[in-house]
């Protein structure tokens, strides 16, 4: 319904909505001469002409795919074998790269382009198609190159390195006996395998030093006995077989001492290193004195110091100056303060088909480092000289694999106890057992 925005007058009555009343234009009459004047809005013929033209060509068009489609299974809309018409308001599931706001209604994306034709040719999307698929190969082709390139690497390794935990040992200072347990810390060892079928070639890194010429076939000594029952004990590393990575026991255990330390410094040294033999049957060469300084990153195979051998273990007596890690007081225990810590390298023969991990270990090197200032203070003490001594026995205990237990009846206690002064059950059936370690004459 129309209504009218003007009110009634006195010379108009109100207007009625009805088309079958008068007609309002009655009395309406034209001017000849405006309407003569008035311009003429009209195509050119040849431009009628043209789209007259465009019209037959669509309508042909049409006519005959619809005859095709007629022939093909008597179809009677349009084809749409590879057309793909966009909807307004939605979009082609294999074309359209985003939604249906960018593009105009009755408009077809695909790809890169937004056509302004309802239908794409065949032609045009298999181009589209073409180019995407070249676009996955690639990724294709990238995600196995990556894949080939982890698999080789991963089996291309021949020595794997592997932490391997120090020990440290507390001493008290001030009142002779210690509480509270410290932590050991990490030194370094190599790790490369298991040796695997004795068939497959194993490889020998290039820095390390030739076979021993004449290794015994056997073990040089046996383990001390255990007392019955035996103890509370640990290891510093385990093979994959889970008995503890060890020293050679088919060869010495070569050693060299930096002067310092209490007066008997290496009298001391030489009695704890007794002690330890003892107990695993593993034999200890003194090769005298040496000028190398303790270092966490020390090398297992200095040629051009120890000649062509496996570096001998070294026993550096210094302080907290020259190694921080002896001034560290642990805040658990303040009353404590660290006078020596020990660790051993291990290393490992394996082929290149070996998984990481799986290699039998040994120790082929080590170190002992030793508070002098704080040991000589203690050995000046009452039961000095036994208590330093001890403490030199539980690091060369951690130096051959022995690691830290709680019970403070075992000399492996991390603190040092009033009475523990020697080896107790427990330490005595670690130390036989990494005593009887396999031998290892191809390292």
């Amino acid at each position: 319904m129309v209504v009218s925005s003007s009110p009634p007058g006195p010379d108009r009555g109100e207007q009625d909505d009805d088309p079958g009343g008068d007609d309002p234009f009655a009395g309406l009459t034209l001017d000849e001469a405006f309407v003569r004047a008035a311009p003429v809005n009209e195509l050119p013929a040849a431009e009628r002409e043209r789209l007259a033209a465009e019209r037959a060509r669509r309508e042909a068009e049409l006519r005959r795919r619809l005859t095709e489609g007629e022939r093909r299974g008597g179809a009677t809309e349009p084809p749409t074998e590879g057309l793909h018409r966009l909807a307004p308001g939605g979009w082609d599931a294999d074309d359209m790269r985003g939604g249906p706001d960018e593009v105009e209604p009755g408009q077809l994306y695909s790809g890169d382009d937004i056509w302004d034709d309802d239908w794409a040719s065949d032609e045009d999307l298999a181009a589209h198609r073409r180019r995407r698929s070249r676009v996955l190969q690639v990724v294709a082709l990238v995600v196995v190159v990556a894949i080939v390139v982890v698999y080789v690497a991963s089996h291309l390794v021949g020595i794997v390195s592997d932490d391997l935990r120090s020990g440290e040992t507390r001493a008290a200072t001030g009142t002779g006996t210690g509480a509270g347990e410290g932590a050991a810390d990490p030194a370094t060892s190599a790790d490369n395998g298991a040796p695997g079928d004795p068939t497959v070639e194993l490889v020998r890194p290039t820095d390390w030093p030739a076979v021993q010429a004449d290794p015994s076939p056997t073990p040089l000594g046996t383990p001390g006995p255990v007392p019955e029952g035996g103890g509370p004990h640990g290891f510093l590393k385990l093979q994959p077989d889970g008995t503890p990575v060890a020293y050679d026991p088919c060869r010495p255990i070569h050693y060299v001492t930096r002067p310092g330390g209490p007066p008997e410094g290496d009298v001391l040294i030489r009695e704890a290193i007794a002690a330890v033999s003892t107990a695993t049957g593993l034999r200890f060469v003194d090769d005298g004195t040496t000028d190398e300084a303790p270092s966490d990153d020390r090398r297992p195979y200095q040629p051009e110091v120890y000649s062509d051998r496996w570096a001998p273990v070294l026993f550096a007596w210094s302080d907290s100056a020259e190694t921080p890690r002896l001034g560290e007081v642990d805040p658990d225990q303040p009353q404590a303060d660290p006078a020596a810590f020990a660790g051993s390298l291990a290393v490992g023969l394996g082929s290149p088909e070996d998984a990481p991990g799986t290699t039998p270990m040994v120790y082929v090197s080590g170190s002992v480092t030793l508070d002098g200032p704080d040991l000589t203070r203690l050995a000046e003490g009452p039961d000095g000289r036994a208590i330093v001594r001890s403490i030199i026995q539980h690091e060369i205990a951690h130096l051959v694999g022995l690691d830290h237990v709680e019970d403070r009846g075992q000399l492996m206690y991390p603190v040092t106890q009033s009475g523990v002064t020697g080896f107790a059950a427990g330490d005595l059936e670690g130390l036989a057992a990494l005593g009887r370690g396999n031998c290892f004459p191809q390292i």
